[in-house]
């Protein structure tokens, strides 16, 4: 298969394991796809960016958290609950928060109205009364270097698993040794780990 939003590369990989033929490539790509969406289920986030449409419900008419994004194509509302979004914001009718997402790489997740030169405002209890459409995720430029580093730790834990039932691997000057959780990789991943999810 091929890897699917993938953290690290499978060349990145190779170089980390020392492989140098190609035997176990089909192996390496499931292998980096599983860690990637390891790494997701974990921290709450996606760090690969992808376009899409979103719904949301405004319980203020003045600001809204959102999914992480990078840009919004579009944001429209539903003012009446007929699913019809015949409101159409301007960017000026907008702000994207945190001001200084770009500057310092992270995403944006909230938008707030502009409440002196706007005209709109989000309609508050109308289920599913904000449409969203842009492009989701972390980031655009792809996962944070921390973010890669666990990969391709991950990687390197689960590609050894081949050799090891249940887990258990072992040599004759050791004796039995338990492949260990992740701890480490955890660790890292902690300042990233967003615990609030959306329906």
């Amino acid at each position: 298969m091929a890897i699917v939003n993938g953290y690290t590369t499978l060349v990145e990989a190779r170089e980390r394991m020392s492989i140098s033929d190609s035997g176990d490539d089909n192996l390496l790509e499931t292998v980096i796809t599983a860690a990637s969406r390891w790494i997701d289920d974990h921290t709450g986030r996606r760090f690969y960016s992808g376009t899409g449409t979103r719904y949301y419900t405004a319980s203020s008419p003045y600001g809204l958290t959102v999914d992480e994004f990078t840009s919004i194509t579009t944001l429209k509302t539903d003012t009446t609950g007929d699913r019809i979004f015949e409101v159409t914001w301007a960017t000026t009718d907008y702000y994207l928060l945190p001001y200084n997402a770009v500057a310092d790489a992270r995403p944006y997740d909230r938008i707030e109205v502009d409440q002196v030169s706007g005209t709109k405002r989000f309609p508050v209890g109308v289920p599913g009364g904000i449409q969203l459409v842009g492009a989701f995720g972390y980031g655009a430029s792809g996962a944070p270097p921390l973010v890669k580093e666990a990969c391709l730790r991950l990687v390197e834990r689960f590609y050894s698993l081949r050799t090891a039932p249940l887990g258990v691997t072992g040599t004759a000057e050791l004796g039995t040794l338990r492949i260990v959780a992740d701890r480490d990789v955890q660790d890292w991943l902690s300042v990233y780990v967003k615990r609030r999810r959306f329906a």
